[in-house]
């Protein structure tokens, strides 16, 4: 009995963890949501959210909330998430190609000198996340990742 009582509990706690390593959806409750490198207020800013942006975030107390797009981590006050939806139409963008080619590379972070996380048609759509200097944060058909600005229309 005890046998038993002691693997359905290494269960239980198993599934917890899976949960917990998967994160929780949010949605950026304003626009312009900073993404900084560390969690503290001064911070080096990457980025920021557009309202709406529908991210995975870990809750790692004291306030704040880590988030991964594509190889990126940044961090997030927490209050500045929203667990709803919001409503209407989230941000997003058509796949251009400013070079003429059928295809587009999503870059892991956001620079040209970075790898490939994926290649996208042009024509495909984007989520648009937020902004991080010359470069989107979109969620796509290939993952999420980094398009040039004049990639996205």
């Amino acid at each position: 009995m005890k046998k038993r009582m002691l693997s359905a509990l290494l269960l239980v706690l198993m599934l917890c963890c899976a949960a917990a390593a998967q994160g929780e959806t949010a949605y950026a409750a304003v626009s312009g949501l900073p993404v900084l490198r560390e969690a503290a207020a001064g911070a080096q800013k990457l980025g920021s959210l557009r309202a709406g942006a529908r991210v995975t975030v870990h809750y790692d107390g004291g306030g704040w909330a880590r988030l991964q797009l594509g190889e990126v981590t940044g961090y997030v006050e927490a209050d500045g998430l929203s667990a709803a939806a919001p409503a209407g139409e989230p941000s997003s963008g058509t796949v251009a190609s400013p070079y003429g080619t059928p295809t587009v590379v999503l870059r892991s972070r956001p620079s040209n000198s970075y790898g490939a996380a994926g290649v996208l048609e042009t024509g495909a759509q984007v989520r648009v996340l937020g902004e991080f200097g010359g470069f989107y944060g979109v969620d796509s058909p290939a993952g999420t990742g980094f398009l040039a600005k004049d990639e996205v229309k």
